[in-house]
């Protein structure tokens, strides 16, 4: 008889509640960051702030500080209703949950930054931000369709987005409870990829306050 070892009773929503913070994060991120910094650039007030005596560092700070905490509010409000609500268990450790979803909100934020820096109106931003994020995010993270049963094509493409390690390292926490011994490589990767995306956006975005 084949059983299924961490959802005997297959219940779908053990793994969409995962799935739904990875999608929220990104969302917060990605395009709200991306919005806030364009419509200041539309209206013409983001001018003036970078012509006052803070840093450009200190600006971006303190136009993504929000958008950390709304985060760190919805994956708390999702855990919550996933734990009582759809009784959806929580078998690892929810520090360490915490710790690597700071990790991908810093890839989430990176690709906002990276996408203001080259987007000149909000429509712009929205359109990148959904065709960049939210769009791979949904589709090819493993969230909707599993990734063993993609085209070998998309499956490399995959690689490239960061939610599939981190709907990895959610499931695993949530249904299987494991920690950083067995989820240490897509914690690397995802490591990986935030750096690369906070450099280039830091990069790009400083080039764009110096014009």
């Amino acid at each position: 008889i084949p059983r299924v070892w961490y959802n005997p009773e297959l219940k779908s929503i053990n793994f969409i509640v995962p799935g739904l913070i990875a999608t929220i994060m990104m969302m917060l991120g990605a395009i709200s960051t991306s919005l806030s910094i364009v419509s200041e650039r539309e209206r013409g007030t983001f001018e003036k702030l970078i012509v006052t005596p803070v840093r450009p560092y200190e600006l971006v700070i303190g136009k993504i500080f929000p958008y950390v905490i709304l985060a760190f509010i919805d994956v708390i409000f999702c855990m919550l209703v996933g734990k009582f609500w759809f009784k959806v268990p929580i078998k690892g450790s929810i520090p360490l949950l915490l710790c690597l979803s700071t990790l991908f909100l810093f890839s989430a934020l990176g690709l906002g930054l990276f996408i203001s820096a080259i987007a000149k109106t909000q429509r712009v931003a929205m359109l990148l931000s959904m065709l960049i994020s939210l769009l791979p995010t949904f589709l090819l993270s493993g969230f909707v369709f599993p990734i063993e049963n993609m085209p070998r094509a998309l499956q490399l493409v995959t690689y490239l987005v960061p939610a599939r390690y981190f709907l990895k390292i959610l499931r695993g926490i949530f249904l299987k409870g494991v920690g950083l011994r067995v989820l240490w490589m897509d914690v690397i990767w995802l490591l990986i990829f935030s750096l690369v995306m906070v450099f280039i956006s830091a990069v790009k975005f400083q080039k764009k306050l110096d014009t």
